[in-house]
């Protein structure tokens, strides 16, 4: 009786680990093909230049309030008028670090940026 007192709190904790590993699998594989997510945060333009073969290609990030960051994947063109520092709100499906968009809303009510932000100060 007393070998299954001592072994009780390791098969408890045994179990406990076990279902938090089953939920964080669910969890993500909800994110990367079930259910969408909605991420709020703040818009991050990049322009990248390949002057080689004189083609440029912008990139977009949304640096999610809860500190995440995600590249984000359009399936069309993506929005114009898209800027480092405007807040949005994001529809989408995660998959690792790139979240693919279904929907993007700016948010109407946010300030705009002033003219350099992110940009290094001389």
């Amino acid at each position: 009786m007393n070998s299954l007192l001592i072994k009780w709190p390791v098969i408890v904790s045994i179990l406990l680990a076990w279902a938090g590993l089953l939920a964080n699998v669910t969890a993500s594989s909800q994110e990367a093909g079930g259910a969408p997510v909605v991420v709020t945060g703040r818009l991050e333009v990049q322009v990248i230049d390949n002057f080689n073969q004189g083609i440029s290609t912008m990139v977009y990030f949304l640096h999610a309030d809860n500190g995440s960051v995600y590249e984000l994947q359009f399936s069309g063109s993506p929005p114009e008028h898209l800027s480092t520092g405007q807040r949005a709100t994001v529809t989408g499906h995660v998959e690792s670090n790139k979240l693919r968009v279904d929907n993007l809303k700016p948010d109407p009510d946010a300030i705009m940026p002033a003219a350099g932000y992110g940009m290094a100060q001389r």
